[in-house]
């Protein structure tokens, strides 16, 4: 599996490739909100268009677009669906994606707010 690291250093070899190459453009499911804006700003300045997909980055303006679902009302609606599924009552365990991800921390807020207000669920792990 692997790393966080392994996944930035790839992107990031990437993207210098694309800039080497004179790429228009760049679409990019990122690494990470905080470890992808450095590589996204350097292409930026050398006039890349940048269309990130399915992660935001922790800066705005530099890239053309960020191109993200609502993923805190996605996981509102999985919740509910998940606590239809089981009566509303029983154990679980949430699994975490990377922290990198910005994503993971709103899906997981997005679940908690509605499998809280359910007492008989009970988060275990």
């Amino acid at each position: 599996m692997a790393s966080h690291d392994d996944d930035v250093s790839k992107q990031n070899q990437l993207i210098e490739t694309a800039t080497a190459r004179k790429a228009k453009a760049i679409i990019l499911d990122n690494a990470g909100a905080d470890a992808t804006v450095g590589p996204v700003h350097k292409a930026k300045d050398v006039g890349i268009r940048k269309f990130l997909i399915d992660r935001e980055i922790n800066k705005t303006g530099v890239a053309v677009a960020q191109i993200v679902s609502n993923n805190y009302q996605d996981a509102q609606l999985g919740a509910e669906k998940f606590a239809k599924l089981f009566n509303g009552k029983g154990s679980y365990v949430e699994l975490l994606g990377k922290e990198s991800d910005t994503n993971t921390g709103v899906r997981s807020q997005g679940y908690q707010d509605v499998l809280d207000d359910y007492t008989d669920l009970k988060m275990v792990a």
